[in-house]
């Protein structure tokens, strides 16, 4: 399969809301309750919110040869990993390893001293096993229900 990994654009908003949907339900479902799913998922400011985060955002996709998205992900000017999701049908394929690759590569560009993301359960062990460390846990609530994710550090020296 040929994958490849290019800036999104707005035409890619909604397979990239329609792949954010599917894998919250399907994978995040391994440890957040159905209420929690629906309270992460309810949110009618979500299509304009990820248009703006294309537009303003280094927000890349990655896609095969077929055109269909495998998964995208999202950092900001300041190094805040806002966003990295492999589709459920493309888990343990590399899929979230290459992303990942890339807004490292991004941190590197931009000479960031570090990359914060906020990780849900079901992503931890992704992000540990690729030299992240867990800062705090934390307490979100989301329509009124609460969820918990990790606030997740990576750090490394960039050279001029």
């Amino acid at each position: 399969m040929k994958i490849t990994i290019i800036r999104a654009k707005e035409n890619d908003l909604d397979s990239v809301l329609q792949l954010y949907n599917s894998t919250v339900k399907i994978i995040n479902s391994k440890h957040y309750s159905a209420e929690q799913i629906d309270a992460w998922l309810d949110d009618d400011t979500r299509p304009e919110r990820f248009a703006k985060k294309i537009n303003e955002q280094l927000f890349y996709v990655c896609k095969n040869e077929f055109d269909e998205l495998l998964g995208f992900s999202s950092i900001t000017e300041d190094g805040y990993l806002d966003l990295l999701y492999a589709s459920n049908l493309h888990q343990r394929q590399g899929v979230g390893t290459l992303l990942l690759e890339q807004m490292l590569a991004a941190g590197k560009i931009y000479k960031f001293e570090k990359i914060v993301a906020d990780v849900s359960i079901t992503a931890v062990p992704f992000f540990r096993s690729n030299g992240f460390e867990t800062t705090n846990e934390q307490s979100i609530e989301r329509n009124g229900v609460k969820l918990t994710n990790f606030r997740m550090i990576k750090t490394y020296v960039t050279k001029d």
